[in-house]
This record gives C-alpha cells, structure tokens and sequence, in this order.
C-alpha cells in the first residue's frame, strides 16, 4: 500500500474513531435520555394510578353525593309536607280562634243581658219589697181598726153576746 493509501486509511479510521466517539456520545446522552424518559414514564405511571385512585375516589364520592341528593329531595319533599301541615294546622286554629271570639262575643253579650235582667230583678225585688211593706202596714192598719170596731161591738153589747 502506498502512503498515501496509508494515511487516507489513517484519516478514515480516525475520522471514523471520531465519528464513532460522537456516536457513542450520543448513544450515551440518548441511553441518559431514554433513561430520563423511563423514569418519567415511571412517575407519569405513578401519577396514572393516582390519577386512578382518586378518579375512583370521585366516582365513590360522586355516588355518595347522589345518595345525599336524593336523600336531600326526600327530606325537603317532607319538610314541605309538614310545612303544608302546619300551615293547615296554622288556618284550623285561626279558624277555631275566631269561633272562641265570637263565642266570647256572644257570652260577653248574654253576660250584659242577664247583668241588665239582674238589674231588672232587683228593681223588681225592691219594688215588690216596697209593696209588700206597704201591704203589711195597710194589714197592720186593718188590724188596728178591726180591734177598735171589735171593741165598739163589745162595749155595745156589754161584752155580753148575742146569744143571751
């Protein structure tokens, strides 16, 4: 072989040497990417599974929210159940407090009545009182005069009776 056949065989393998030390820098900054990768892949599968976990986790949430929600419904469908209950409690006794005022009404009005009858009564009383004294004097006066024309009958007769 000739020199120059040497030296461009020595250039050639150098520059392949070189290329080969580029290529194994690349491998290496590519084995360190692809490692690099991995490990993220590993963290990003990681993360999948929490991301798993916790979707789980929401969808368990999710239905307990629902049951919440339609025990919610049931609830206020009752509370609007007693609510329309006490409202029509609430009219029954607006209803039955007016009856009692009017009843009041009318026992206060039968009050005034026999009050004024009372008042009635007892002038009633008192007049009758009043004739009744009036009466046992006109009685008492009676007495007298028929005592005093008992005793003229006696002094007429001498108090000696018809028969003898």
């Amino acid at each position: 072989m000739s020199e120059e056949s040497t030296r461009r065989l020595e250039n050639a393998m150098a520059k392949l040497a070189e290329t080969s030390a580029q290529h194994n820098e690349r491998l290496a900054t590519h084995e360190e990417r692809l490692a690099a990768i991995e490990q993220t892949n590993r963290g990003l599968e990681q993360i999948l599974q929490e991301v798993k976990q916790t979707l789980q986790e929401v969808k368990q949430t999710n239905r307990t929210l629902s049951g919440l929600a339609v025990d919610h419904q049931k609830l206020l469908a009752n509370m609007k159940r007693r609510v329309t209950g006490l409202e029509e409690a609430n009219a029954t006794l607006v209803r039955l407090l007016q009856h009692h005022n009017d009843g009041i009404t009318e026992m206060r009005a039968a009050q005034a009545n026999a009050d004024a009858k009372v008042a009635l009564l007892a002038e009633s009383q008192a007049n009758s009182d009043a004739k009744i004294a009036a009466l046992a004097e006109s009685q008492a006066h009676t007495d007298r005069r028929l005592d005093a024309l008992i005793d003229i009958v006696r002094t007429r007769f001498n108090g000696q009776s018809e028969s003898s």
